[in-house]
């Protein structure tokens, strides 16, 4: 009996060595198959073995990929999870959303998208797994949210005239700008706090020694423990910034640089020189926004009136020429309907130009002062 069953281990042996290539692909290709390590040992002798020619060398490109594979198959996508970066999870994300074809904020949930007021607050609540969403007008209602495990990740999109306040389970509050997308958790992992940014958001960061609070753009990463700080990261824009108003954070780059920041100062990244820069400023300037405050220090009326169309998604007919010999100086509410803000224009330049708030249209005075 012991004697059969050795005769019938040699003549498996000696079948599997005497295994052409063809054969050990097929075997291979059968996900289902479980290899012992004697015969997993052949495979890898058979392949290294086939060296001599270039169609031997294929032969052995074609079963070193096809055992890759298998290794796939038996490891499960887990595998795959672990060589994908964040940040190519991000921007996945974010590329589903074209943000120049929405008309108001928009919060997307897994498949699941909630149009938001334009000047909507967002409350997470992790420990019910529910966004809370207050509208301007007060009113509010409750959204639950699947596993986290399954939808890790909230997106809100946020088009021209609009802002949003995104409230995170540990009362950390960002304040997010017109034409920006951001990504963020409603819970946060066990080591750090996270969110990815494509735009502007200002950033009143709730302290946790034990957590760091990183967020990520596709160009510049920022680190803190808690404080208050702006982030610009418009991927069409070459330039780059952050300005810090509170405590203090660390700024990494693409280019491999890494800056520490104090109160007042503002960082800047150029993309397209690789190249940064630390200035101190008083932050104000940058953050006013927040207030629905455009703030004009002898900027030329041209960009004024560019910024101002687009924040109203709007057009105003004007010589961009002319527009650009008038410095104005000043603060502008875009908060209000446009013939008022129109009517603001016309007190920062006086007598300089003569604004048809029924046509849209803004001419130089033949004679300004």
């Amino acid at each position: 009996m012991h004697k059969k069953e050795e005769n019938n281990r040699s003549t498996k042996k000696r079948g599997f060595e005497q295994t052409s290539s063809n054969d050990i692909i097929q075997l291979i290709k059968k996900n289902d198959s479980v290899l012992s390590a004697e015969e997993k040992d052949h495979i890898w002798r058979n392949i290294s073995g086939k060296t001599i020619g270039k169609k031997q060398r294929f032969i052995v490109r074609t079963l070193s990929i096809a055992a890759s594979i298998l290794i796939l198959v038996v490891g499960g996508w887990g595998i795959y999870r672990l060589t994908v970066g964040k940040a190519d999870i991000y921007k996945e994300i974010t590329a589903n959303i074209n943000i120049d074809t929405l008309h108001t904020s928009c919060l997307y949930i897994g498949k699941q998208v909630i149009e938001l007021d334009r000047q909507a607050e967002v409350y997470c609540n992790s420990e019910k797994g529910q966004l809370k969403i207050v509208n301007r007008d007060g009113n509010s209602f409750n959204i639950s949210v699947p596993d986290s495990k399954e939808n890790p990740f909230l997106q809100i999109a946020v088009p021209q005239g609009n802002k949003a306040r995104i409230i995170l389970a540990d009362k950390t509050t960002i304040t997010v700008r017109e034409h920006t997308k951001m990504v963020f958790p409603i819970a946060y992992n066990e080591k750090t706090r996270e969110v990815y940014l494509e735009g502007e958001a200002f950033l009143d960061v709730t302290k946790n020694p034990q957590k760091q609070f990183n967020v990520k753009t596709q160009d510049i990463d920022v680190s803190v423990l808690g404080t208050s700080f702006n982030v610009s990261a418009f991927p069409e824009r070459n330039i780059q910034s952050v300005v810090l108003v509170r405590g203090r954070v660390k700024v990494s780059a693409s280019s491999g640089e890494t800056v520490t920041m104090l109160p007042n100062q503002k960082y800047t990244f150029d993309k397209s020189e690789q190249k940064n820069t630390l200035n101190n400023i008083d932050p104000y300037n940058d953050i006013c926004w927040k207030e629905d405050l455009l703030v004009l220090d002898k900027e030329p009326l041209s960009v004024v009136l560019e910024k101002v169309c687009k924040h109203y998604d709007t057009n105003l007919f004007y010589n961009a020429q002319d527009m650009s010999k008038i410095k104005v100086s000043g603060k502008l509410d875009i908060s209000v309907p446009l013939d008022d803000l129109l009517k603001m224009l016309e007190k920062i330049a006086p007598n300089q130009i003569t604004i048809d708030t029924l046509k849209k249209t803004i001419k130089m005075n033949v004679n300004p002062k």
